[in-house]
């Protein structure tokens, strides 16, 4: 099989756009799977943490985060300087851009400092789209420390 070997990660909840070391070009086809848990901070008048999974809290909250989707606390991606854009727990895309594929909790800017947990990240490369296999099976729970 024509890929670059598994990259394991770490996305820590409290640090915004985390650098992986992963360089994308334009027509290369990546993978990026997540899990673990991870939360946003304190809700609601119980001030309960709630704590999820890279999917996110599981409700939108308008004009509160970033301006990739209003998932708060999902997994995003984004690179180099271009737009972010939703990872939750996999995406596959073909890039069409140049730079490295830096990693995010979706969460309003200058309030990552009441974040908790992480996310262990397995990201797969394929330089040639056509090589990629046409079923895709990823173990982000591999990456996790032992």
């Amino acid at each position: 099989m024509d890929r670059s070997t598994a990259q394991c990660r770490t996305v820590q909840a409290n640090a915004p756009w985390q650098a992986t070391g992963v360089s994308v070009a334009p027509g290369q086809f990546v993978c990026v799977a997540a899990d673990g848990l991870w939360s946003h901070g304190a809700q609601g008048l119980q001030a309960i943490t709630p704590f999820y999974g890279p999917e996110g809290f599981g409700k939108d909250e308008p004009a509160t985060v970033p301006e990739v989707v209003s998932r708060t606390g999902a997994l995003i991606g984004r690179i180099g300087a271009n737009a972010p854009f939703l990872i939750e727990r996999q995406l596959c895309f073909i890039s069409s851009a140049y730079g490295e594929l830096r990693l995010s909790m979706n969460d309003e800017p200058g309030a990552f400092d009441n974040n908790r947990g992480s996310v262990h990240v397995e990201i797969l490369k394929w330089a040639d789209p056509r090589r990629a296999p046409s079923r895709i099976d990823m173990d982000p729970k591999a990456c996790r420390p032992r």
